[in-house]
């Protein structure tokens, strides 16, 4: 099979839930977040932005909730797919797109908890990830408010952990820039 990679893109930015106008949204909460954060606070660099980190990690979930859950209209029935890596068989453009849209979607929520947490460990990344994406799937399959997919939870988690690598690359380049001034 062929895929249409300008099919791929356009869906994504042109999800149901208009991805474009959610990130607007999400970078507005995000700055009000810190600004409010800003305004009560008043601490060392080092705890500020673990601080800040767990701020736009709260405000992005959040987000994620309302774009997954809130903001998607309700089905008759719950609707629900078990199995995992069914996506993979019969791979069509629309569907890429989604597993795609899926495994980004998460990957903020790595970046941000990889900042937020202590311990910097790729395991409690995955912890987080994980739960989260099965709390949003359940509750889509109890509200049927979406479909309970597996491979969401899978994609989730890999965006997760993909979020936490950005994050320690991010962090190493950094510190090889400083020792070099």
């Amino acid at each position: 099979m062929e895929f249409d990679f300008g099919y791929i893109i356009n869906y994504i930015l042109t999800y149901e839930t208009g991805i474009p106008l959610v990130l607007f949204i999400g970078i507005i909460a995000v700055v009000c977040g810190i600004v409010l954060f800003l305004y009560y606070t008043r601490i060392s660099t080092r705890t500020f932005v673990r601080k800040a980190s767990i701020c736009m990690f709260i405000g992005y979930v959040s987000l994620v909730i309302c774009t997954t859950i809130i903001f998607r209209t309700e089905y008759d029935e719950m609707k629900y797919v078990l199995c995992p890596l069914i996506s993979y068989i019969g791979l069509y453009n629309k569907l890429l797109a989604q597993n795609i849209l899926n495994i980004v979607l998460f990957m903020p929520v790595g970046f941000f908890a990889g900042a937020a947490l202590r311990k910097k460990h790729l395991l409690n990344v995955i912890k987080i990830g994980f739960v989260l994406s099965l709390s949003i799937e359940l509750i889509q399959l109890i509200s049927r408010r979406g479909v309970c997919n597996i491979d969401d939870v899978i994609h989730n988690t890999l965006g997760c952990v993909l979020g936490f690598a950005c994050f320690v690359l991010c962090l190493k380049m950094m510190r090889s820039h400083l020792k070099q001034c």
